[in-house]
């Protein structure tokens, strides 16, 4: 596990991501496989406030992310992002297309809802967890609820991860 907490660290990472997934997909290439299943060990990368990196580095940011989002999957590289503020300019058109799974929990307008989800509705989930999840197939949207997991109970997770 890697925590990264600076915008040029973060902007690095993203390059070295892309780069990693294009040396996966040359191995790849080589076996003549579509898909690493069990070849390479998974990369998830979270990315926990989107809205920041695009005000400071919007350019370098999300053509990392979509190159990522377009390729990585097939590779074994996996994004999660999530921000607070889901508008048009961090959720950008081409990030949105990209990122084939959503999920929303309650949002403060109906626009941070369509941002998200393509329509209203999250803008009246209850909170505490309650959520929506968007698949891939336009007709699979589930209501669910998220579990509370505090700031204590992951770093401690963490850090029995890394011992």
């Amino acid at each position: 596990a890697k925590f990264i907490d600076s915008t040029n660290e973060a902007v690095a990472y993203l390059n070295d991501l892309c780069c990693e997934m294009e040396q996966r997909y040359s191995v790849m290439q080589k076996r003549n496989v579509k898909e690493s299943k069990g070849l390479f060990k998974p990369i998830f990368c979270f990315i926990d406030e989107l809205a920041d990196l695009m005000l400071s580095s919007r350019y370098e940011v999300e053509e990392s992310i979509v190159r990522l989002a377009q390729k990585g999957r097939a590779c074994g590289i996996h994004l999660i992002i999530a921000t607070q503020r889901p508008t048009a300019n961090v959720v950008s058109g081409l990030i949105k297309a990209n990122m084939p799974c959503k999920i929303a929990l309650k949002v403060s307008s109906v626009r941070d809802s369509v941002v998200i989800l393509d329509h209203k509705n999250a803008e009246q989930l209850l909170g505490f967890g309650d959520a929506i999840i968007k698949l891939p197939y336009p007709t699979e949207e589930t209501r669910f609820q998220c579990a509370y997991v505090s700031d204590e109970r992951i770093d401690e997770i963490i850090r029995i991860r890394n011992i």
